[in-house]
């Protein structure tokens, strides 16, 4: 099996308040671990045991992958990325970290049983920005988003130099799809359509480079979501204009157990926005999750973007209700 298929077997398995489990194929898709990108495969669930824990970390050039380890050793092996980590008992995942480039931040699980190695991911994190920022040669801004679930591990933060930055703190926010969604209702000229497979790739990076006025976007990490076992491409939306070009989209994700859906991301292109577009793109979406079977809707959105938020929360657009807050905890690295 590979080693993104495990690692996304494992955080499904044992998510002890991972935060983004519904939208995961699309963070394992990123650039951020594109070096341990390889076919992906069905999910298989094992239940890790205790024992003998390995620890898989970047070596030197050279070096190859280490044998078993023995029996109470710790050993660093070869990862094909340096921005994953996993902690491992035999062949059995017990924790995994990664550094997600695109959101500046840390992503990471554990097994129930080992939440004493979270000071450990905590100063991997801390390793590995300091070398990012080294080696790019300019500041690098790492996030540890905490939520309740893990509100003891905010300790941690703070005694590694973190500090809460509430601009940063991201809102979660849900709705139930027992109700029916309002229909959307789109100006003249446009219209609704799925991405048409890997050949729209390229149009969609430029639409959402354009969107988030960012470069974060890159064309094989969206041609990579493509081939996430959960990805549906009935719920990959644009909406085009008179001439079939991509103005506005959203990407709907839906839990392995079907009940949970969640919307990310979404945006409109700049030269279109301001004609209800990303309304219509997003009460779309929840009709299409909603004709999924899918029974209630989540969606994030940084708690300073008061325009997001009041999309999300109107009562004839997505009808939202915040439900929690994953804080963010702050530090900026200087090469």
């Amino acid at each position: 099996m590979t080693d993104l298929a495990r690692i996304a077997n494992f955080i499904t398995a044992h998510p002890s308040g991972f935060p983004n489990l519904i939208d995961l194929p699309y963070r394992l898709a990123s650039w951020s671990l594109e070096d341990s990108q390889r076919l992906f495969e069905k999910p298989v669930f094992t239940q890790p045991h205790p024992g003998n824990l390995t620890v898989s970390c970047p070596s030197p050039i050279g070096e190859g992958r280490l044998s078993a380890a023995k029996r109470g050793e710790v050993s660093s092996l070869q990862t094909d990325s340096q921005n994953l980590r996993l902690w491992e008992t035999g062949d059995q995942i017990q924790a995994v970290a990664m550094l997600q480039m695109p959101w500046s931040a840390l992503d990471y699980a554990y097994h129930p049983g080992v939440e004493h190695l979270v000071p450990a991911i905590f100063d991997w994190a801390v390793e590995r920005a300091a070398a990012a920022a080294r080696q790019n040669g300019s500041e690098f801004t790492l996030v540890l988003y905490i939520p309740p679930a893990r509100a003891s591990h905010t300790v941690h933060a703070l005694a590694r130099g973190f500090r809460l930055e509430d601009d940063w703190t991201i809102v979660h926010l849900s709705r139930s799809l027992v109700e029916p969604v309002v229909v959307p209702e789109l100006p003249a000229g446009f219209a609704f359509r799925p991405l048409r497979g890997d050949s729209e790739v390229e149009a969609y990076v430029r639409l959402h480079q354009a969107a988030f006025d960012s470069t974060m976007m890159r064309l094989g990490w969206r041609a990579r979501t493509l081939t996430m076992p959960m990805y549906r491409p009935e719920l990959d939306l644009f909406i085009v204009n008179d001439d079939d070009q991509p103005v506005a989209f959203c990407i709907g994700w839906v839990h392995p157990d079907g009940t949970a859906g969640q919307i990310e991301p979404l945006g409109v292109h700049p030269d279109y926005q301001r004609l209800g577009l990303g309304k219509a793109v997003l009460l779309e979406g929840l009709r299409r999750l909603q004709a999924g079977g899918v029974a209630r809707a989540l969606i994030d959105s940084y708690k300073s973007n008061d325009p997001a938020l009041m999309l999300y929360q109107t009562a004839d657009n997505g009808n939202f209700r915040p439900e929690y807050e994953k804080t963010a905890y702050v530090r900026t690295f200087t090469p």
